[in-house]
Formats: C-alpha cells, sequence, structure tokens
C-alpha cells in the first residue's frame, strides 16, 4: 500500500485510544474497579466520590512545564525567533499545546508562511486527531513524513 493509505488507516486505528484519553480527561469514562467485590461495595456511591486522577495529573504536569528561552547565537536569527515568538502569540499558545500534548500524548504544531504575509511564518497547533507523523523502521528518531487529514 502507499504511504498515503497507510497513513490514513493507522489515523484511523488511533482514534479510539484518543477518544478514550479524552473521556478520561473529561472525568467521562466509565469507572474500573480492581474487584468486582469492591465493584459492589461501592455501586451506589459511583459519581458522588469521583476524583478525575487523569485530569488532576495533567495540570499538576503543565503547571510545572515552562518554556524559559528559545535562543541561538547569531543575534539576526535571535531577533528573528523573537519576532516570530510574540506574532504567534507562542506565550499564549505554549500551554495550549502542553495541555493537548499532555492529554493526548501527541500534538503538533505546523509552521508555515502568513495567509495575508507571504514573508511571515505561522504556527498552527493541530491535534493527534488529524495529524500523524511516521518514522523511519531503520531509525526510528528520523522522521520520514507526517500526514494531515481534514
Amino acid at each position: 500500500m502507499s504511504d498515503l493509505v497507510d497513513g490514513l488507516n493507522e489515523l484511523k486505528d488511533a482514534q479510539d485510544a484518543y477518544d478514550e484519553a479524552a473521556e478520561f480527561y473529561d472525568g467521562t469514562a466509565p469507572e474500573i474497579w480492581t474487584s468486582t467485590r469492591l465493584a459492589r461495595m461501592l455501586r451506589g456511591a459511583s459519581g458522588k466520590f469521583r476524583v478525575n486522577w487523569a485530569r488532576t495529573t495533567v495540570t499538576a504536569v503543565l503547571d510545572r512545564l515552562e518554556i524559559n528561552a528559545v535562543t541561538c547565537t547569531d543575534e539576526a536569527q535571535q531577533t528573528a525567533i523573537e519576532e516570530i515568538w510574540a506574532d504567534n502569540k507562542l506565550g499564549l499558545e505554549a500551554p495550549i499545546v502542553h495541555e493537548e500534548a499532555l492529554e493526548f500524548g501527541d500534538t503538533y504544531l505546523i509552521i508555515g508562511t502568513a495567509d495575508e504575509d507571504e514573508d511571515g511564518i505561522e504556527f498552527r497547533v493541530h491535534g493527534p486527531d488529524e495529524v500523524r507523523m511516521f518514522y523511519s523502521r531503520e531509525n526510528p528518531h528520523k522522521p520520514t513524513y507526517a500526514l494531515k487529514a481534514w
């Protein structure tokens, strides 16, 4: 099969896991008990004492994530980085990107030219339900292609 067909199939196959992650994060996933005896004992209490541990964990990690700086040694490039950061309001976007990455395990920033300014650079956040990165079988750290579905 082609990379496109394989990629679309993988994107589709991963959807259930991302839906489940969203349910856990939103606190709507069904409760799972370690034993039937415990489930019987707490049958009527379902929802009364429910703690959303998934959201709690994501929030705890998110509160500790911080981008200290994006730097380079070339002064002109550093100025460009700072302008791009400000123009795209990446200080405001970063927590959103981080939260989605913590919720789903994946998230993507696609960088391209700005619609209204061909010289400008624009960052767009995409969730794992619409974008997937694929890597080399020989070198799992080397991306081979990415797929974006609408």
